[in-house]
């Protein structure tokens, strides 16, 4: 399989930095998936956390 992920960007002082949107993506089974609940951060497989980073 092959995913192309595309974090957004932001220009420094363009939005206001609460507004950024971020993204993290987990790798979790049905039933967590159907809950919206992740059991641990050991799941996590990629994180876009840095919206204004060069």
């Amino acid at each position: 399989d092959y995913l192309d992920i595309i974090c957004p960007h932001y220009e420094e002082g363009s939005v206001d930095p609460r507004a950024m949107e971020r993204y993290t993506l987990y790798l979790v089974e049905l039933e967590e998936y159907q809950a919206c609940k992740p059991r641990s951060k050991e799941q996590i497989r990629w994180e876009c956390d840095k919206p204004s980073a060069l």
